[in-house]
């Protein structure tokens, strides 16, 4: 799911996204390899619980600011 979300992500989500990272989620995410998704998950939630907040709402509308400013047809 997480790749599927990043994968619809538009340059300005991803900017977003690291925007909103502190040193201690990055250094997370520069520790392990994405097979390891469940301790990269939980150390980003333990160091900032907001971007599973985030995370979730990208889920929920599909993963992309553009998606959500998009007119429905």
């Amino acid at each position: 799911m997480i790749r599927r979300t990043i994968h619809s992500f538009a340059q300005n989500d991803y900017s977003r996204l690291v925007d909103l990272m502190n040193d201690s989620t990055r250094r997370s995410l520069s520790r392990y390899s994405r097979d390891e998704a469940g301790r990269v998950l939980w150390h980003i939630a333990l160091s900032q619980p907001r971007l599973l907040l985030l995370a979730l709402r990208g889920l929920i509308s599909g993963g992309s600011s553009a998606h959500r400013s998009a007119p429905h047809s």
